[in-house]
């Protein structure tokens, strides 16, 4: 059986970031280290697409549009486009679940969670590698999991 994620040598991360920097696939870092990747990717299904791919969903197209889009507009313009994504997803949402579904609402809803993934990629860089991500998003995996099994207490 595989170790947790947040049991995972230091050597691990250190090499997944050297390597996402380069864009060298994560199954490459962690067979640097050791561990089998249908081993990890058996205990961590939820990982499906992102533990193959370094940067998560965005293919090296669109990663290269993402920075474009980023260094043309600046990081502090970014970060208030993201507030305006994040202000016009809770939007949709409202409105869906008000108003019931319907084609435009879903299609709504749709369009907003595409635009606050784009945002968020752009400032997520200038706060953390793709390893701090996945590690924290780990954390909050098991946290949450271990709130419904009663098992966890702040």
């Amino acid at each position: 059986m595989g170790r947790r994620y947040s049991e995972l040598p230091n050597e691990f991360f250190e090499a997944c970031y050297w390597m996402q920097s380069r864009e060298i696939p994560m199954r490459v870092a962690a067979e640097l280290a050791g561990i089998p990747i249908s081993t990890f990717h058996r205990n961590y299904p939820y990982w499906e697409g992102y533990i193959y791919d370094s940067d998560g969903m965005f293919e090296n197209k669109q990663k290269k549009m993402i920075s474009r889009i980023l260094a043309h507009h600046g990081f502090k313009n970014q970060l208030i486009k993201t507030v305006e994504e994040l202000s016009e997803l809770t939007t949709a949402i409202v409105q869906y679940y008000n108003k019931g579904p319907g084609e435009s609402r879903l299609r709504g809803v749709q369009e907003e969670i595409a635009d606050v993934y784009i945002m968020l990629e752009q400032i997520r860089k200038q706060f953390m590698s793709d390893c701090e991500l996945k590690e924290l998003i780990e954390y909050k995996l098991d946290r949450e999991c271990s709130r419904i099994e009663g098992r966890y207490h702040e």
